[in-house]
């Protein structure tokens, strides 16, 4: 990450065409400030699809006002303490962006302030705007009072004070979120602000909370994600995390579509929490306002039939059909946190195979349709059970096309005494 200490910077594409539109919309004389998330993207050499334009000035109503009539897009004027921050997106531009306009007091004295409330050093540098309307950056145009730069050339996400997290905790989700996502490691006063005054979140708004920690699971496994079960244990009042799998879980989330990678990460974060009982952690996500209640549940039924292929020792055609039924459509993240729990050597390859095979007509649904399997069943609680006793055997490798199935369902109905 030595890119943060160069003397030029240069601009990524997205950022130096939304600063320039930006810049040349500038009434002559205005100085306008970038701070926050761009300004740290730019020096870590990250692009976003959409880039958000955090600015600082001294007037900023008349400022935002005149971008969002130049830019023609709207304008949204929202409270923040005392003052009004205000914030624009230009959805149609390429790349799209947003502004967010907020007052600045005092010159360069008020700037250290406004910086020094800041979350995170890598969040409280800045620079003019004008400065970004070339090809490159220059570095000491930065203000950058509290060693951003250095902390990510050294791959490092440390706070402003332990101070700015008392006052705002959910700072530690965000941390935690951040470490993931830029790939820094969080530091130590982070963890020790977590273990000790961790308790602090349960005081924090849970839509919030809620929020941060949605995004969360969004990103890769590591350290950030170590110090998110930590916090999660204090506001949850579970128990500090255990050791987790012992396989490439990461690894194996990569094999998997987004949602079902969310779905193994919380399931993951259940089993931490609450290793014998991970219902009580994902009863405590459900109850959290805003959590996403399906992704709860999908991740409990994960993790569930995750552990059936731990107690089985192995994930044979049988435990397979097993954990699907436990599963349902979380079946993917199962099988990738079953492979971590058994410490499979060749466990990519080997969710590959299973993947191909939950994925297969076969495995997913009955080779007969309900009207087909009623001619033969009837209708009631005996369809139902022979249509799950078909699936059943359909996953078992016992049946293969529509005349084994009915077959089978004539058995069933012979059986039943129909």
């Amino acid at each position: 990450m030595e890119r943060a200490l160069r003397r030029r910077i240069p601009l990524t594409p997205a950022l130096r065409r939304a600063t320039l539109e930006v810049t040349s919309l500038l009434p002559r004389g205005e100085e306008v400030l970038l701070v926050g998330g761009s300004l740290r993207d730019l020096l870590l050499g990250r692009e976003r699809d959409t880039v958000d334009l955090d600015l600082i000035c001294q007037n900023p109503k008349p400022l935002a006002e005149h971008l969002s009539r130049r830019l023609g897009i709207p304008l949204l004027a929202l409270p923040r303490g005392e003052e009004l921050n205000f914030r624009a997106f230009a959805a149609r531009r390429k790349p799209p962006f947003q502004l967010d306009i907020s007052p600045l007091r005092g010159g360069l004295r008020g700037l250290r302030a406004n910086l020094s409330s800041r979350d995170f050093t890598a969040n409280a540098m800045a620079a003019s705007l004008r400065s970004l309307s070339g090809s490159c950056l220059e570095a000491e145009g930065i203000e950058d009072p509290f060693g951003g730069r250095v902390d990510l050339a050294r791959g490092l996400l440390r706070p402003i004070s332990l101070e700015n997290l008392r006052r705002d905790p959910v700072r530690i989700l965000r941390a935690a979120r951040l470490s993931s996502e830029l790939g820094l490691r969080p530091s130590e006063d982070l963890f020790a602000f977590c273990d000790e005054e961790g308790w602090r979140l349960r005081g924090a708004p849970p839509e919030r909370i809620s929020q941060e920690v949605s995004r969360a699971l969004l990103f890769p496994l590591g350290p950030g994600f170590d110090l998110l079960a930590r916090a999660l244990s204090r506001l949850l009042g579970l128990r500090p995390p255990e050791e987790g799998p012992g396989g490439d879980l990461e690894g194996l989330a990569k094999r998997l579509p987004p949602e079902s990678a969310r779905e193994l990460r919380l399931a993951h974060l259940l089993i931490l929490l609450s290793p014998r009982a991970p219902e009580r952690a994902a009863e405590a996500f459900i109850a959290l306002e805003g959590f996403p209640r399906g992704l709860a549940l999908r991740a409990l039924r994960a993790a569930r039939a995750a552990e059936v292929a731990r107690r089985r020792g192995g994930i044979s055609r049988e435990v397979l059909a097993l954990m699907a039924e436990e599963a349902q459509e979380a079946i993917p993240a199962a099988l990738a946190l079953g492979l971590s729990l058994l410490e499979e050597r060749e466990a990519p390859e080997v969710l590959e195979e299973l993947l191909s095979l939950v994925q297969s007509p076969l495995f997913r649904r009955p080779l007969l349709s309900g009207e087909e399997a009623s001619k033969i069943v009837g209708e009631g609680p005996a369809l139902g059970r022979a249509l799950k006793a078909l699936l059943l055997a359909q996953r078992l490798g016992q049946v293969r096309d529509r005349e084994e199935a009915l077959a089978l369902l004539a058995g069933l109905k012979v059986e039943d005494g129909l």
